[in-house]
């Protein structure tokens, strides 16, 4: 998928904030630096944007989940380790072409530890309002989150509800390029984390709700046997829906409809995006991700896909992939194959 990201972004990213493209940059970990806000709002930001925003669009093309926004009058909003905000803007992009105007409220919260990034993510939020004259109202709550992981989730998660007063669910919650920087901080004490925020977080969400977790498909460094992300993300995920009954996957296809009896144990499934700006024509971005709802609206959401026989799970020229009932291959023949996450293939 390929996207040139608006002009008054471009602008704003590197003539105003003074942005920095670059290719090497390393942030696996993020640094609170000027030097590193600048290079991630270059080289990262654009990507999260572009990255959510298409993974968005392609979901309304459903008409199932197309109907849901459609009727929305106010939409709320959670997001866990922010950034400076690129993934969530790109859903406030996504709202703002499918019709969003100021009289449908979007109530954004946001986690994040750093105030520096917050406060680019309230830049980008002002202007969001002020360019498409969307409703977009930032509340953000500055926290990190540490090991043991889950006592401090939960203990975070209940400062942030008493904080804000919240008594709702979420219609989206979404965290992006966050949970792998645990697993290169400490890969012991960072197991199970993907499963853990999915039982976790999916409890806050309405029954027709979207939760999504994004992540960088590289390789843990600091483990004995090196995997990738994208490995670790399937792994245990598919392992904690065979055994919870409340929530399925819509995203990607292939494991919407193959999880329950997938026996591959090194699970590579990545998605990539070509970003175009004013620093770079083809700028290439490899994640791999996966939406889940409640298991009703799965049926509802999946009813009306078309859910073929085999799929690519990877359209990575060094290694291109492709999935069948549950079992990945490398595709070596030149027959061309449905994407799995791709939810409407009637175009």
């Amino acid at each position: 998928m390929a996207i040139k990201i608006p002009q008054e972004i471009d602008d704003l990213i590197f003539n105003e904030l003074n942005g920095i493209y670059s290719k090497g940059g390393n942030v696996d970990i993020a640094i609170d630096t000027d030097e590193f806000y600048k290079i991630y709002l270059g080289t990262y930001f654009p990507r999260s944007l572009c990255e959510s925003f298409l993974i968005f669009y392609d979901l309304y093309s459903n008409k199932v989940i197309a109907n849901i926004f459609d009727n929305k009058q106010e939409i709320n909003i959670l997001d866990i380790g922010t950034g400076t905000g690129g993934n969530v803007l790109g859903i406030c992009y996504f709202l703002k072409k499918i019709g969003y105007t100021k009289d449908k409220k979007i109530n954004i919260y946001t986690i994040e530890q750093f105030a520096n990034a917050i406060k680019y993510q309230k830049i980008f939020v002002d202007k969001f309002n002020e360019w498409y004259g969307l409703n977009v109202n930032l509340k953000h709550f500055e926290a990190k989150f540490d090991f043991p992981y889950k006592s401090d989730f939960e203990t975070k998660f209940k400062q942030f509800n008493a904080h804000f007063n919240i008594n709702f669910k979420f219609d989206i919650i979404t965290t992006s390029k966050f949970i792998s920087e645990f697993y290169n901080r400490d890969y012991a004490q960072s197991q199970n984390l993907y499963s853990f925020f999915v039982d976790f977080f999916s409890k806050f969400l309405i029954k027709e709700g979207i939760l999504l977790l994004l992540d960088l498909v590289s390789k843990d460094i600091k483990s004995t046997h090196p995997r990738y992300k994208a490995e670790i993300m399937s792994q245990e995920i598919n392992s904690y829906l065979k055994s919870n009954k409340s929530l399925e996957y819509i995203l990607p296809l292939s494991c919407a409809k193959w999880n329950k009896e997938c026996t591959t144990q090194h699970c590579y499934i990545e998605n990539i995006f070509t970003v175009q700006h004013s620093k770079r024509t083809s700028d290439v971005s490899k994640v791999t991700y996966r939406i889940l709802t409640d298991k009703e609206m799965a049926d509802k959401i999946l009813s009306t896909a078309k859910l073929f026989d085999v799929f690519y799970v990877s359209h990575n020229p060094s290694r291109p992939k492709i999935c069948k009932s549950g079992i990945i291959t490398e595709r070596t023949d030149a027959f061309q194959f449905p994407d799995a996450f791709k939810i409407n293939h009637n175009e």
